[in-house]
């Protein structure tokens, strides 16, 4: 086969995968694109009747040979993340005694498709903290970890324990969940550390897991933005950034003190 004409071929073949990958993509936007060229084109000839015969013809085509799958397209989850105040139940209190206290943020997820997310993960994608002059720098050497579910829901797993002649069960923790629709779920972004230390009385420990040795977790006073991606089965995943400032508002532990949020955003765009 002369060279010209596979260079042809090839050119129609990405420009077919290019205009698929842009339907796929866009799909109302194409499906309007394309029955404007139909109305168009008959239109053109003087004939509206025949027009709005061919719309009707190819729309009833397409209906019946897709209708499943444009249906299951119809139908796919749709997960949001509502902004939302630090205040109950999203930034609530943990007391384990009178001086050792944790405050967590729970951040809500929601499916507002009409079918299940499977395999569902927050990631805690990367991390920007604003120095001096409102400059923002990345986190370098971040590794991305899953946040932990507020709620968990845990698993139950056989262990064989050695020596005995008896299975146990015992729970783990999950990092992906179903997310069912219209029922609330939430992960923890954090929590605020409260008099465990003498030398910080207050640090915010990112609540993922597994935690690595060779990253740290807790933070002191500062400016910070969390980059969460959301990923799940048959969804784009869903990117925010939760911007948070904060400070200890006194040098020393009470049992009404907490931590001072100074800045609470969520947004879709990075500093």
């Amino acid at each position: 086969m002369p060279k010209n004409i596979e260079d042809f071929e090839s050119k129609i073949r990405y420009f077919f995968r290019h205009l698929f990958s842009i339907i796929q993509a866009f799909p109302y936007i194409s499906a309007i694109v394309f029955f404007l060229i139909v109305f168009v084109l008959s239109a053109s000839s003087g004939n509206l009747a025949k027009a709005f015969a061919a719309i009707g013809t190819i729309s009833a085509v397409i209906w019946a040979l897709y209708h499943q799958e444009i249906k299951h397209y119809l139908d796919r989850p749709n997960l949001q993340i509502e902004n939302i105040n630090l205040d109950y139940p999203y930034f609530r209190p943990v007391e384990h005694s009178l001086f050792d206290i944790d405050y967590y943020i729970n951040i809500p997820l929601i499916n507002n498709g009409k079918r299940t997310a499977t395999n569902c993960t927050p990631i805690l994608y990367s991390i920007y903290e604003n120095k001096s002059d409102d400059k923002w720098e990345k986190i370098q050497n971040w590794i991305p970890l899953p946040l932990q579910w507020a709620a968990d829901e845990r698993e139950f797993e056989d262990v064989i324990i050695e020596g005995e002649t008896q299975t146990v069960k015992r729970k783990i923790a999950r990092a992906e969940r179903n997310i069912v629709p219209n029922r609330p779920y939430f992960f923890n972004l954090g929590m605020f550390d409260v008099g465990k230390s003498i030398v910080n009385l207050c640090q915010f420990v990112l609540l993922t897991f597994p935690q690595l040795k060779a990253q740290t977790n807790s933070y002191s006073e500062g400016h910070f933005c969390y980059q969460v991606k959301i990923i799940a089965e048959e969804i784009e995943p869903l990117i925010k950034y939760f911007y948070l400032k904060w400070c200890w508002p006194d040098c020393k532990i009470a049992p009404s003190t907490k931590p001072k949020i100074i800045i609470w955003e969520i947004k879709d765009n990075p500093p």
